[in-house]
């Protein structure tokens, strides 16, 4: 270089073989730093010197050789693809990224085996339901603490299950005959326990039982009266009236039901009792008038009744549409001046005299006027 600083164009045709071989292209945005160093006259007189070469500039010495061969590759660096520059790093990221793209997960076929294990292991772990499943199977699986939970549910099914039975058994006698009911429970005289059992849990939720008020009813007239009481309990179930009064002195009690279950209990349609006729002081129908021809029940109290004898009947209020036809159906029947003896939400109790003597001729008449069905509406209960 210390032979050239004579001479300007000289120089700078070195130097711009100089950064030709480094990768800096002349003209380009890197040689502005040499530009900044240079003034404008010497970038004129170098231009010039490359267009028109004086015909005075002396000839180089032996190493200008070396010097023209490091000049020649002035021409190629016009055309940046053919530049030996080394490529920037970013360039290679980025042509790496568009020459490999990360594989499908669904493309079984293009993707490594590695890579879909490596992938499906960070799946399983950070699946929260896969997790979750996990931790709660060993929860369900203990058998020793769902014991209690299953005898609670075995008891609360087959407490359904005697409720339900009860409905079919209570509706069954609403519904039919007394004389088909008879002939039913006594062959299948197990139905009537089950009937009673259900009626028992039934009694256990009402806040008051008819039947208490009757027993207090046959002591005072028993007191007031000082003479034997003869008592016929139609429909007794579990026979209250005769096992409260049992061993009592001048209480006679007759006890009449489908099936006898104690020998204080006759088994008899309740249409047809063995008593005699006029022969009982009082006669009882706790919640009994069940079946559709209850009015033959009331004709053979009117028959085993003495002439002013008493009947008391307790029924459940919703059965009862109107108390007015009730009572004048009794009325028909031979039994008046009525006495409400309680009056609640659940039941209604009454008490009657028997007036007047009537048998079964009397009994087709009313039956012309007023039904059955008009009187007292059967317990049915809605399909579940």
């Amino acid at each position: 270089n210390a032979e050239y600083m004579g001479d300007d164009n000289s120089f700078w045709t070195l130097m711009d073989s100089h950064l030709a071989s480094l990768g800096i292209v002349v003209g380009g945005k890197k040689k502005d730093k040499s530009k900044k160093n240079s003034s404008p006259s010497a970038t004129t007189q170098k231009s010039s010197a490359n267009q028109n070469p004086p015909a005075s500039t002396p000839k180089p010495p032996k190493s200008t050789p070396k010097a023209e061969t490091d000049a020649a590759p002035t021409k190629s660096p016009k055309s940046p693809k053919t530049s030996n520059a080394p490529k920037p790093k970013v360039s290679k990221q980025a042509q790496t990224h568009t020459q490999s793209p990360p594989p499908v997960p669904t493309n079984t076929n293009t993707t490594p085996r590695n890579a879909t294990k490596r992938k499906a292991a960070p799946e399983a772990e950070t699946n929260p339901r896969t997790s979750t499943k996990k931790s709660k199977t060993p929860k369900s699986t203990p058998t020793a603490p769902a014991t209690p939970t299953s005898s609670s549910a075995m008891s609360e099914m087959e407490r359904r299950l005697m409720s339900g039975h009860f409905r079919y058994l209570n509706e069954l006698l609403y519904t039919s005959e007394s004389t088909d009911a008879f002939t039913h429970f006594s062959e299948n005289p197990e139905l009537f326990d089950d009937y009673h059992s259900g009626f028992r849990s039934q009694v256990e939720k009402w806040p008051s039982n008819p039947v208490d008020a009757f027993i207090e009813f046959i002591r005072e007239h028993q007191r007031q009266s000082g003479e034997e009481v003869r008592v016929a309990d139609f429909g007794c179930g579990d026979a209250v009236i005769s096992k409260t009064f049992e061993g009592v002195e001048n209480v006679v009690v007759h006890a009449f039901d489908l099936v006898s279950n104690s020998p204080l209990v006759t088994a008899c349609d309740m249409a047809h009792t063995p008593l005699l006729p006029a022969s009982v002081d009082i006669a009882v129908f706790c919640l009994s008038l069940m079946g559709t021809n209850f009015g033959d029940f009331l004709i053979e109290a009117n028959r085993v009744l003495k002439p002013g004898g008493v009947l008391l009947v307790a029924e459940v209020a919703s059965r009862i549409e109107s108390v007015k036809t009730f009572l004048k159906f009794l009325d028909f029947l031979g039994f008046g001046k009525p006495k409400k003896l309680e009056d609640t939400k659940m039941f209604l109790s009454f008490q009657f005299v028997r007036t007047k003597a009537m048998g079964a001729r009397e009994l087709a008449r009313v039956r012309n006027k007023i039904p059955e069905s008009d009187v007292l509406k059967p317990c049915t209960y809605k399909k579940r």
